[in-house]
């Protein structure tokens, strides 16, 4: 009896040395959740710190303040799936309304970081941190969630209490035995290796976590684009190191000042700037500047930064140097020029040039003998048109010479009668007849008359080869109108129509249905590049054996 009240002494003072180790294995752990804590919060780093933890067992997301889910990295898809949008408390614990303690709600109150354990819809445990999102102008209208499964750990810990319960049963009724002293004894230290390997483990994604957030600004200072973040008032609040050296000046003096003040010298916007389209419009938009001071053009992209009302508080600009593409496009378009011209001077020249010569020089002949009135009348008429035939030739090597791109005010009915003037010739011989329906007092577009000219003559050379493939013969109809803002273009064929498969890439470079040796595959592609450029679009909207429409929209000048 004696050497049991012993052993039972013992065994207490093992289990109160035990006791004192979880104690401090617990405080331990939360030293490594608050260190845990400070990391999470490095805003900058947040978006490269989820993905560097989708290869972990730690999930991360930010749900707003009306408990919808707004991300959720790989970790959580994989335990709940995509829950983008939907309610947190529903995807997440498989419950109709929110948890009474809900540490997101917590942590907006109490503007610091709130933890709580849950049970999840797939009935393992959770411990849950929550710390608030706080936006640029100072509002929270989300917050981050850190979520770790504890299942084990909680296990271990169930475990644990109910070999203590078993300990302290079986020493009330003096019947435990010293080996089965110490096999709990081996269990309780297994426990406590347990959540040794627990605590280093969370310790190592600390240091994850640590190591991201460092390769995140080395990344983002390595990307050669010049990328930065501008407020709703144009003034740059971060940028990459790419931007700082372009400009040979340091991040922290960029900070603060205007974009138009730093990358185009001015004292106000610049026209077509794509960071006030992205205010107005709410969207991302595109925009290409010629800069004058460093003689190249740049190639703007921005995407809007939206606040808790659905407003845009700033945008991220991605700036390129496209020149040299620029300058590939130009070549691509005096190539497809001179190619249309070759096309139209192998069916025009011959039939024209040699006669006209003839028709000319022998009309002024007779105009300078003593002719009868009427007849007179009759050859100055034949001088005439033959003169004016002579202006369309001329027009055609007007067309071929390379020209700079200027835009000024055109109209587009008047580019579009000239088109069809060049081309009056070969439709009239191929049983083509044209109708025009021309909308009166068309508003003025601000263009390059050059390049709309090349649109239009590609798009109805294209229409006149399909519609003479199908049945030699055809009809072409060009409508013009104003909608609004906009000035539309319609050009329809009665030709064969388009296979609803090749729509999609009828304007992508070098895809033909053309038969070998009849296209390039550029020209619906250069088409494309020019009135993107000019602010418009164009597509093609077809019916097969019905014929094809090709649509071109251009914004109405604001002068």
């Amino acid at each position: 009896m004696k050497n049991i009240a012993r052993t039972k002494e013992q065994l207490i003072e093992e289990l109160e040395a035990l006791r004192r180790r979880v104690a401090e294995l617990e405080k331990l752990d939360a030293e490594h959740k608050r260190v845990g804590k400070v990391l999470l919060s490095e805003k900058d780093g947040l978006q490269v710190l989820m993905a560097g933890l989708s290869n972990t067992e730690i999930g991360v997301d930010i749900v707003g303040i009306d408990y919808r889910v707004l991300f959720q990295n790989e970790t959580l898809r994989r335990k709940f799936g995509d829950l983008t949008g939907k309610l947190c408390y529903e995807g997440y614990m498989g419950l109709k309304e929110p948890c009474d303690s809900c540490p997101m709600i917590k942590a907006v109150g109490s503007k610091k970081l709130e933890k709580g354990e849950l049970t999840g819809a797939d009935g393992r445990d959770y411990e849950l941190l929550a710390a608030q999102f706080v936006n640029p102008d100072g509002t929270v209208d989300k917050v981050i969630e850190v979520v770790i499964d504890i299942t084990e750990r909680k296990r271990a810990e169930q475990k644990l209490q109910q070999k203590n319960e078993q300990l302290e049963a079986q020493n009330e009724k003096l019947r435990v035995t010293n080996e089965e002293l110490g096999a709990a004894e081996d269990e309780l230290r297994a426990s406590n290796e347990e959540l040794q390997r627990e605590i280093t483990k969370r310790k190592g994604v600390e240091e994850k976590i640590e190591q991201v957030a460092g390769e995140w600004r080395t990344t983002f200072d390595a990307i050669t684009d010049l990328v930065s973040i501008h407020d709703k008032d144009f003034r740059i609040t971060r940028v990459n190191k790419a931007f700082a050296d372009a400009f040979k000046m340091r991040p922290s003096e960029l900070i603060g000042k205007t974009c138009y003040e730093i990358v185009h010298g001015t004292e106000g916007l610049v026209p077509n700037c794509p960071h006030r389209k992205t205010l107005e419009t709410k969207e991302p938009a595109m925009g290409e500047i010629f800069e004058p001071r460093l003689g190249i053009y740049l190639e703007v992209t921005t995407s809007p930064i939206f606040d808790e009302k659905g407003e845009v508080v700033a945008s991220v600009h991605v700036t390129r140097d496209v020149t040299e593409r620029r300058q590939r496009q130009d070549s691509l378009i005096v190539t497809d020029r001179l190619a249309s011209v070759g096309e139209l001077a192998s069916g025009i020249a011959h039939e024209l040039n040699n006669p006209l010569t003839s028709v000319i020089g022998f009309s002024q002949l007779i105009l300078d003998k003593d002719v009868p009135d009427d007849i007179r009348e009759d050859v100055r008429i034949i001088s005439s048109e033959a003169q004016r035939a002579a202006a369309v030739v001329k027009n055609l090597l007007t067309f071929a010479r390379k020209h700079a791109p200027v835009k000024q005010l055109v109209n587009v009915n008047d580019i579009i009668e000239k088109v069809l003037e060049l081309r009056a010739y070969e439709e009239k011989v191929n049983n083509i007849r044209v109708n025009t329906r021309f909308a009166a007092d068309l508003p003025q577009v601000t263009a390059d008359y050059f390049q709309l000219q090349q649109v239009f003559l590609n798009i109805i050379i294209n229409a006149e080869y399909f519609m003479i493939e199908a049945h030699n013969k055809g009809t072409l109809t060009v409508t013009t109108e104003r909608l609004g803002d906009i000035i539309r273009a319609s050009l329809a064929d009665d030709g064969p129509g388009i296979l609803a498969e090749n729509l999609g890439h009828l304007f992508d470079p070098f895809f033909t249905t053309k038969e070998v040796g009849q296209g390039t595959g550029l020209g619906l592609s250069i088409c494309h590049g020019i009135i993107t450029e000019h602010g418009g679009q164009v597509y093609a909207e077809s019916e097969l054996g019905k014929g094809a429409t090709f649509i071109v929209e251009l914004p109405v000048s604001d002068h």
